[in-house]
């Protein structure tokens, strides 16, 4: 690759990081309207949508039977990161969580999907990465569908409790 190839690449990205640094001003901006939007709706239900399932890894211990110093390998773990509107330390807001799964075991009846090996600690949407809060951007109308479902659900559960009670 030439030197003038190599500085048009870096003139073409230039101008594409300027728009996207120009757009992504308002992601926050949308995220706190959409988010001041579900308050003002005093929904009070947790829902959560997936964003994206990504490849991961942690370090989990090898068993053995001896009782030896052994390594730690790297098991491959599936990496879930949601999007949700839940209760947290500041009251009702958008949160992002990670959740780390193992892979099930092969041939298990009956099918498992996986046993967690961890779960992240909620951060706020507006403090997670841009790629996170552009995704959320897309994921915004299911989450509404995700928390009108768990809404009527809960309407249903109260008028048949009414019902049970009488």
């Amino acid at each position: 690759m030439s030197d003038s190839d190599l500085s048009s690449q870096f003139a073409a990205l230039s101008d594409v990081a300027k728009r996207l640094n120009a757009k992504s001003d308002t992601v926050n901006q949308l995220i706190e309207q959409f988010q001041d939007k579900l308050r003002g709706l005093n929904v009070g239900l947790e829902a959560w949508v997936l964003l994206r399932t990504e490849p991961g890894s942690e370090d989990l211990p090898v068993p053995s039977q001896r009782r030896t110093r052994r390594p730690v390998r790297a098991t491959t773990v599936t990496v879930e990161i949601s999007l949700g509107h839940a209760r947290g330390d500041d009251g009702w807001g958008l949160y992002v969580k990670r959740i780390a799964y193992k892979p099930q075991m092969p041939n298990m009846f009956p099918p498992a999907s996986g046993e967690v090996v961890s779960v992240s600690k909620w951060i706020k949407l507006v403090d997670a990465s841009r790629a996170t809060r552009v995704a959320a951007l897309e994921a915004f109308p299911k989450l509404l569908e995700a928390l009108k479902t768990a809404a009527e659900s809960a309407v249903q559960t109260i008028e048949n409790a009414k019902k049970f009670v009488r």
